[in-house]
């Protein structure tokens, strides 16, 4: 029974590590993104955490609760989906929060409700599409203008273009391609970790004060098995959730005895 526990191990590092070369998606219960913010009226800078808090039903949908907001990243359509429900009571919509599928020239527009009439009314254009490498893995990148359709909005505040990073999201902040507005203050991404590792995108990041050892953050960072050996069952602990993989045993002489398709486990 030993042996068969062994090669179960081997087979479970194997998936652990090949998890490694797959990309980043935004709703990884490991993502860290710090944000700052700079306050013109008391020359002072803050910084936010936001990570995966876990994850919740709304609607008859699961989302992840990343701070506030209910994310949704649905692969098959290369969109990631937000509900502000916990920001607006009145706004119980699903809204495109990042589109992987849009081309030069493309614009998508957030209507949301409950808030005063022209902050409804921006326009977001793609201007730029690039990519970049991370880890080894090559990632799109796409660079926004925004288009004020309320002349009153646009006198009174200031909607910067911003960077949209495939699967880190948006450089100036989570949630800032839903609320594209700066009034006395600006802010950007200033770092972001996956897995308990620090990320850094050339031209997009800079990670020159980038502390993300937050205590309850910090994650385990080998596979356990309790009890191990074991006569009739163990529980497997891993070091973070697979995206996507497949858990396989085998016994001593090599057969499968058992598989299973799992995600975000």
């Amino acid at each position: 029974m030993q042996k068969a526990v062994l090669l179960l191990f081997y087979c479970l590092l194997f998936t652990v590590h090949s998890s490694y070369a797959q990309k980043i998606r935004f709703t990884d219960t490991t993502n860290v993104w710090k944000e700052e913010t700079y306050d013109f009226n008391f020359s002072s800078y803050t910084y936010e955490y936001r990570w995966c808090k876990g994850q919740v039903t709304y609607n008859g949908k699961v989302y992840s609760l990343i701070d506030n907001v209910y994310v949704r990243d649905d692969t098959a359509s290369k969109k990631v989906y937000a509900v502000l429900v916990n920001i607006n009571p009145d706004d119980t919509t699903e809204h495109i929060l990042l589109d992987y599928t849009l081309k030069l020239g493309d614009t998508f527009q957030c209507l949301r409700k409950g808030i005063p009439t022209g902050f409804d009314t921006i326009l977001h254009v793609v201007k730029k599409i690039d990519s970049t490498y991370i880890n080894g893995i090559l990632y799109r990148v796409w660079t926004y203008k925004n288009v004020y359709m309320s002349y009153q909005v646009a006198q009174q505040y200031h909607s910067p273009d911003y960077v949209v990073i495939e699967g880190v999201g948006c450089m100036k902040g989570v949630i800032f391609p839903l609320i594209p507005l700066e009034f006395e203050q600006y802010q950007y991404l200033r770092c972001f970790s996956n897995n308990g590792n620090e990320i850094t995108v050339p031209s997009y990041l800079s990670s020159a004060t980038c502390a993300l050892s937050v205590q309850n953050l910090k994650q385990p960072q080998s596979i356990t098995i309790i009890p191990n050996p074991a006569n009739e069952s163990s529980k497997i602990v891993f070091p973070y959730a697979i995206q996507l993989g497949r858990f396989v045993v085998t016994n001593a002489m090599g057969q499968v005895v058992l598989q299973k398709e799992f995600q975000n486990k």
